[in-house]
This record gives structure tokens, sequence and C-alpha cells, in this order.
């Protein structure tokens, strides 16, 4: 973040199973997904609904979710059964196996 000029206050690095904040304006994430990193046994898929699930918790409704994952994963599926409300996708083409889906979700009541 330095390198590009930005401000890094508020950045929160942690297990969003353990989150050590209350409240939160957005949240922008790229959970792990097992290809380069662990998902300490976890699926992609149990993993995501987790996060999603805890993120209910600290997003006050009309705030935003941003989160990346491989398009294969299905992540607005995985939303669908949460707090959350699809507001827009793109993919991104990483090479020939990997597609990657970076969803915006909006907290409802």
């Amino acid at each position: 973040m330095r390198h590009y000029g930005l401000d890094s206050e508020g950045v929160v690095l942690s297990d969003t199973r353990y989150l050590p904040i209350k409240k939160v304006d957005c949240v922008a994430t790229d959970p792990p997904y097992g290809r380069a990193t662990t998902t300490l046994g976890l699926t992609t898929e149990q993993l995501i609904k987790s996060t999603l699930i805890k993120l209910q918790d600290i997003i006050p409704q009309g705030q935003r979710v941003c989160m990346a994952a491989p398009k294969s994963v299905k992540i607005r599926e995985i939303a669908a059964n949460t707090n959350f409300t699809h507001v827009e996708s793109y993919m991104v083409y990483i090479h020939r196996s990997l597609t990657r889906e970076v969803a915006v979700f909006e907290a409802k009541l």
C-alpha cells in the first residue's frame, strides 16, 4: 500500500473466523482457495460461507463486501444464503485453468 501512496490506517489482517473488530464500513477480501495457500482443512466454499456469515454481524445495512474467488466456486450462490445481496461481478482471466470472480455484495436487513 505504501508503494501506491495509500494510507493503511484501518487495514486489518486476520482470520475471518476470529475477527478482532465489531463493526466496519466495508470489506475487501481474497480468501485462500488452496492452490498456493492453505485453507486449514476447509473447502473453499466452506471458507467463503463462514466468512460471509461472520461479516453479517459487523457490516451495517447498505454497506458492501468485495470478495474474490475462483469462478468455479460460484460465490454468488454461496452468498444467496446469507444476509448479502449480489450487486455486481467481474470475471478476471488469470490463466487457462483459473478465472476469478470479483463479486460485490451489499448487506441487507
